[in-house]
C-alpha cells in the first residue's frame, strides 16, 4: 500500500524491538538555560556550566551501570540573533569553548539554514546542552551458511487479495534457508509472527536469514 519496494522482515519480528532496547546505547539529553550576549560572554563561567552537566549525566550513566570509558559526551550551544525567537544548536569545543569559534559556527549554520547572515546584529547565547551516551556491548547477529536446499512447501491456503482469491504456498519460517529464493504468493508462518506475500512479489532470504520481499 505504501509503495516501498523491498521489504525487511526480521528474523524474529514480534521481539525485534525488544531486542533493540536491550543493543541501544543509554543516551541523556541535558539542558541548561544561559541567556548571554555572545559577544561578551564569560567563556570560564559557561565552562563551569557545561562541568555541572557533564557531572550530573556521568552520574546519571554511572547508576545506569555504564563504566566510565563508555561514556561519550557531546556539547552544543543554542544560539540566535538577539530578538529572535527561533534558535540554532551549533558544537561547543571541548574541553575548552572558544566562544569566537561558536559565534562563527552559528553564522555559518545560519546562512546553511536560511541563505543569509548578519554580520552587524549581536547574537545571544540562548541555551547550554550536553548529550550523554553510555555505549553499550553489541551482540554479534548469527550468520546462516547459504545455499540450503529450499524446502517443499507445507501446503497451500486461501488467501484473497485484491484481484480475487488464489491458492498461496505455506512455509514453515524455520524451514528456510539462508539464500533461499521463492516467488510469492506465500504465507510464511512462525511462533511470534505470520508473514503474507502477495502474488508476484519475490522474496530471498538473506545470511542473517531475514526475509527480503521484493514487490
Amino acid at each position: 500500500d505504501l509503495a516501498i519496494p523491498t521489504v525487511i522482515v526480521p528474523r524474529h519480528p514480534g521481539v525485534t524491538s525488544a531486542m533493540g532496547c536491550l543493543l541501544v546505547d543509554i543516551r541523556h539529553d541535558l539542558m541548561t538555560t544561559y541567556l548571554v550576549d555572545a559577544a561578551t560572554a564569560d567563556a570560564a563561567a559557561i565552562e563551569a556550566e557545561f562541568a555541572k552537566l557533564e557531572t550530573e549525566a556521568r552520574e546519571r550513566l554511572g547508576k545506569e551501570g555504564v563504566a566510565d570509558k563508555d561514556i561519550v559526551l557531546t556539547r552544543t550551544i543554542d544560539m540566535r540573533y538577539a530578538g529572535q525567537w527561533r534558535s540554532l544548536t551549533v558544537p561547543a569545543g571541548a574541553p575548552f569553548l572558544d566562544v569566537n569559534e561558536a559565534i562563527e559556527g552559528f553564522g555559518v549554520a545560519h546562512e546553511r539554514e536560511f541563505n543569509y547572515r548578519r554580520e552587524d546584529a549581536a547574537i545571544e547565547i540562548f541555551r547550554l546542552n550536553v548529550t550523554a551516551v553510555g555505549l553499550t556491548p553489541k551482540a554479534e547477529l548469527p550468520r546462516a551458511k547459504d545455499g540450503g536446499t529450499m524446502p517443499e512447501p507445507r501446503g497451500t491456503r486461501r488467501v484473497v487479495f485484491d484481484d480475487g482469491a488464489v491458492d498461496a504456498l505455506l512455509y514453515w519460517r524455520d524451514d528456510l534457508p539462508g539464500g533461499a529464493s521463492f516467488e510469492g504468493p506465500a504465507v510464511i508462518g512462525q511462533l511470534d509472527s505470520t508473514t503474507l506475500v502477495p502474488p508476484a512479489a519475490r522474496v530471498e532470504v538473506d545470511p542473517h536469514l531475514n526475509l527480503l520481499i521484493h514487490v
